[in-house]
């Protein structure tokens, strides 16, 4: 073999072994994949694809892991028509959802969220589109609540003030008494009771005195009240008994007995002036009771 043909053959070989090796070192050190690769021949694509195997399974075998790790996505699930709104874990879990997007779900709600249409879950981040495309069908919302007959005729009756009546305090019954506004079955039972100890009113102010009848209620009644009959029925003070004396919601057992005393050692109460002398009598038992006094 002469000088040139060892030259030459020195020169292909070097060329034949680059062409074997460069491609490996500049894949394993240039990032390249072996789809990146435009090869020379079939044989130098089969060695490529040896050599790149291992490595293509083994990408593959992290990715399909971390899908697992950050879906968990139940692999079976089952659809039914639902209420979104309080759903129970073990339900979302039935229709496919997973544990991660189920938190959000409930932490959403936590803060007093509520689902009224799809648009509403469409907001909660971890509902992706392709779950609201697959459980649209199947949503079911609650509607407004109507309000019922009564409830509307209620709210009719507290905007529309009740026609203006006026009420004799002497002769109204319990059902005319509730015609007026904050006047209850109670309330008009205490008054008509009150009225009949009485005896009748004398003054409209007196309705202050029944339990339950306060300042501001008095106020809002007071255009509506009159006292048209004006008879009143009157105790007999120097005939009734100490226990009769003492049934006039003004009297005490306390007083009806010092005016049962009273008339046993002085004799009967001729005026109010009688009243007056006794020490124990005070100016405002006198002004209330004097209307309700007969001495003869």
């Amino acid at each position: 073999m002469s000088e040139n043909e060892r030259k030459g053959f020195l020169v292909l070989l070097v060329i034949i072994v680059a062409a074997a090796v460069v491609p490996r070192i500049y894949i394993a050190y240039g990032g390249k994949h072996a789809e990146d690769i435009v090869y020379t021949s079939i044989s130098e694509k089969a060695e490529a694809d040896e050599y790149f195997q291992p490595q293509k399974d083994e990408e593959h075998s992290t990715t399909d892991a971390l899908k697992q790790k950050d879906d968990h996505r139940p692999t079976k699930y089952r659809l039914f028509p639902f209420n979104p709104n309080g759903l129970p874990v073990e339900k979302w879990q039935e229709l496919g959802f997973t544990d991660k997007q189920i938190r959000v779900i409930k932490n959403y709600e936590a803060k007093g969220g509520r689902f009224s249409s799809k648009a509403d879950l469409a907001k909660v981040y971890s509902i992706s589109d392709r779950d609201l495309e697959r459980i649209g069908p199947y949503l079911v919302f609650e509607e407004p609540r109507r309000p019922t007959p009564a409830a509307v005729r209620e709210r009719a009756y507290a905007q529309s003030p009740k026609k203006k009546l006026l009420i004799d305090l002497n002769t109204a019954d319990t059902t005319a008494l509730k015609e007026l506004r904050g006047i209850g079955s109670v309330l008009a039972t205490r008054i008509v009771k009150f009225r009949d100890g009485l005896g009748g009113f004398h003054r409209v102010d007196q309705l202050r005195e029944v339990y339950g009848i306060s300042d501001d209620l008095f106020s809002t009644l007071q255009p509506y009240l009159q006292i048209k009959d004006s008879t009143i029925k009157q105790l007999a003070i120097n005939k009734l008994t100490e226990d009769e004396l003492a049934s006039h919601p003004y009297v005490s057992k306390k007083m009806a007995s010092l005016l049962f005393r009273y008339r046993e050692q002085h004799g009967d109460f001729r005026s109010l002036s009688d009243l007056r002398r006794m020490y124990a009598v005070d100016p405002e038992f006198l002004r209330k009771i004097e209307p309700y006094l007969k001495f003869n």
